[in-house]
């Protein structure tokens, strides 16, 4: 279900929605990135270190049409409801909820809810 990003960029608006989108987390992918920040695989026994959420919500915002061009991540916000295992299949929603403007541009902010496709919750990034 992945799709490649538009061709043409959109300006964030409040309300706008991400497409739904499965992946899989897995062992692996986890392996990955605790060797690059130097941490143990396993430290979340069996879970995704809700760490490596962050990259997949900001490159939620750029497959659904938003530039990533000069954009800078200021802050980030996790809450875990449930951990996500490892393998399993998530989906991914998202929308944008805020969007101040500034002299140096737009500031916005959107969520991206990450849950197990078998039901229950799952993490939010914000």
């Amino acid at each position: 279900m992945n799709r490649p990003a538009p061709t043409e960029m959109v300006l964030p608006r409040v309300g706008l929605t991400f497409a739904p989108r499965r992946f899989r987390f897995g062992a692996e992918d986890e392996a990955r990135m605790r060797r690059v920040i130097g941490g143990d695989a396993g430290a979340f026994g069996g879970a995704i270190d809700p760490a490596a959420l962050i990259p997949l919500a900001i490159r939620e915002a750029v497959r659904n049409g938003i530039s990533a061009n000069g954009m800078v991540n200021m802050l980030q916000k996790i809450v875990v409801e449930q951990p996500l295992r490892l393998d399993e299949e998530v989906e991914v929603t998202g929308e944008v909820v805020e969007v101040t403007e500034t002299p140096r541009g737009l500031v916005w902010v959107c969520d991206a809810r990450l849950a197990p496709v078998a039901g229950g919750p799952g993490i939010l990034t914000r």
